[in-house]
C-alpha cells in the first residue's frame, strides 16, 4: 500500500480525473496525488446557468467515480472538477475536430469568454465542498495565419473552447480577469483555503 503522502499530509490524496494540467497545479501545492481515471458520461441538465452546470458535472463526476476509489488505510480527499469555455451564455466544449478547433477561436477572437470551473471536494470525514470559480478572458483579435498557426500546434485537442493558457494558446490571449489557474484546469486559491483551514499538511 502506498505511503508516501504520510511525510507531508494528514491523509491521502485522489484526483479522480485524467489531466495532466490538474495533477500539475495540484502537485505545485506539495499533495501527493494517487490518480484515478474514471470514464465519465457527462449529462448537463438544460437550462442550468453556467456555474450551476459546472459544479453539477463536478458532483456527477465524484458519484460515478465514488464505487470504484482505491482503497488506504487512512480514509482520502477526493477531487473531481470540470471546466467549460462560455461565450455569450453558450458552452464551448472539446472541439471533435481541427475544424471546429478553428471555428472556436473564430468566435472567440476579439472577444470576452467566461472559463467556469466546478469543483467537488470531499474530506475524510463526508465533508463536500461543492463550488464553482468564474475568469473573464479576453483574446486578442485573431486573423486568419493566426488561427491557422494554432490549429497547428495540436493543443486544442482535448480543451475546452480550443485552446490551452499554459501552452502556445497565452499568446491569443490579451488580457484574463481573475484566477489564471481556474483557466488551465482547477483554481488553486479556494483548493487550497479549503484544506489549510482542514490542516491538510503536517
Amino acid at each position: 500500500m502506498d505511503t508516501s503522502w504520510k511525510n507531508t499530509q494528514r491523509a491521502p490524496f485522489i484526483l479522480a480525473s485524467g489531466s495532466p494540467q490538474r495533477k500539475h497545479l495540484l502537485e505545485s501545492l506539495g499533495i501527493v496525488i494517487k490518480i484515478h481515471r474514471t470514464d465519465y458520461l457527462e449529462h448537463g441538465e438544460p437550462g442550468l446557468e453556467m456555474n450551476e452546470l459546472v459544479e453539477q458535472l463536478a458532483l456527477d463526476k465524484f458519484r460515478q467515480c465514488s464505487p470504484s476509489l482505491p482503497v488506504f488505510h487512512d480514509s482520502p480527499w477526493v477531487l473531481t472538477a470540470d471546466t467549460l469555455v462560455f461565450l455569450e451564455g453558450q458552452a464551448l466544449g472539446k472541439p471533435r475536430d481541427l475544424q471546429q478547433a478553428k471555428d472556436f477561436l473564430s468566435l472567440l477572437s476579439g472577444n470576452t469568454h467566461q472559463v467556469a470551473t466546478g469543483v467537488c471536494l470531499v474530506s475524510p470525514e463526508k465533508q463536500q465542498f461543492l463550488f464553482s470559480v468564474t475568469t473573464d478572458v479576453l483574446f486578442s483579435p485573431l486573423t486568419d495565419e493566426q488561427i491557422r498557426w494554432y490549429g497547428k500546434t495540436l493543443e486544442w485537442e482535448g480543451a475546452a473552447g480550443g485552446y490551452r493558457i499554459q501552452g502556445a494558446g497565452a499568446a491569443l490571449v490579451q488580457s484574463i480577469s481573475g484566477s489564471s489557474t481556474n483557466v488551465i484546469g482547477l483554481p488553486l486559491a479556494e483548493i487550497y483555503g479549503i484544506l489549510s483551514g482542514h490542516k491538510f499538511w503536517l
